[in-house]
């Protein structure tokens, strides 16, 4: 059984609270062992600097999936143990779960 990693305790501010809840609950880890995730930079990025994200997260074995300009950001899917060490990148400023958002009907 998976957890979450170990170096997350000291940057938990930078995961959104639903990532938290998934990753803290031990026995709800992702089927294939994979996140899908939004990074939030801590700076304008541009091409180069995206370019540079696709080889950083081909390194951590994970894919890069789409630009996000308006955040300053990119989408992501990365295997789990990998998030601490994205987590703990001073570039990230955000990382947030890229899952389907829906409506609230009352």
């Amino acid at each position: 059984m998976q957890r979450a990693p170990e170096r997350l305790s000291t940057n938990r501010e930078k995961v959104d609270a639903f990532l938290l809840r998934h990753l803290d609950e031990t026995d709800a880890n992702p089927p294939n062992g994979k996140l899908t995730v939004i990074v939030q930079l801590s700076y304008p990025c541009c091409r180069e600097e995206l370019a540079n994200w696709r080889d950083k997260l081909k390194g951590m074995g994970g894919r890069y999936r789409r630009s996000l300009p308006l955040i300053n950001g990119f989408s992501a899917s990365l295997p789990f143990d990998a998030l601490a060490q994205l987590v703990a990148s001073p570039e990230v400023a955000r990382i947030s779960s890229d899952r389907e958002v829906s409506h609230f009907h009352t």
